[in-house]
């Protein structure tokens, strides 16, 4: 059968599939380098009394997605992401801190849309709460729990018109409560 094709359609097939045996590469090596770059985390301390509306935090959170989207030409033909990631650590040392995780080379643009759109938050830098030896402390130190979805994903979630009656936060932030010694929570 394959005698029965013409040689340029041969060539062809052949180099499709080293082209695609090279993209994939690429991106696995882009992917690996991204992951190697220095981040830094941002903890955010909200003011007491933050006074911000569900459009504004919708607002805020377009603000930094909109952040991600913006790449080079050279990127976005390299499918090269920016990363950024909002946390919420508790500890019973530290309490329940906002965490925020991005390269340090757009630190300083987040920072000031932070501030923007809560001029009284404070923001610090801060070490990874995570320990950096997490493999040789033992399993018998440490156990990760996976949480799953009761219904498939693709169910709605139910929108919350007034969220001054209904914080969609609370039931997170409260399960980071009275937590025991050497106990963390990461959501």
């Amino acid at each position: 059968v394959v005698s029965s094709l013409p040689s340029y359609l041969l060539e062809m097939s052949a180099i499709s599939f080293l082209l695609a045996l090279l993209l994939i590469a690429l991106k696995y090596l882009i992917l690996k380098s991204d992951l190697k770059k220095p981040y830094i985390i941002l903890e955010l301390t909200p003011p007491h009394h933050a006074n911000q509306t569900p459009l504004a935090t919708e607002q805020f959170l377009t603000i930094l997605h909109s952040l991600g989207k913006q790449r080079s030409l050279l990127d976005r033909l390299l499918g090269k992401k920016k990363m950024y990631a909002l946390e919420v650590v508790s500890t019973r040392e530290k309490g329940i801190r906002f965490l925020l995780r991005t390269h340090h080379d757009e630190a300083q643009i987040i920072k000031k849309h932070i501030l923007s759109f809560l001029p009284g938050v404070k923001i610090t830098s801060v070490d990874d709460y995570l320990p950096q030896d997490i493999k040789t402390l033992g399993a018998s130190l440490w156990r990760t729990v996976s949480l799953r979805l009761s219904r498939h994903y693709s169910l709605p979630l139910q929108e919350q018109k007034q969220l001054n009656q209904h914080d969609p936060i609370a039931y997170i932030t409260g399960q980071m409560t009275k937590l025991e010694d050497r106990e963390l929570v990461a959501a």
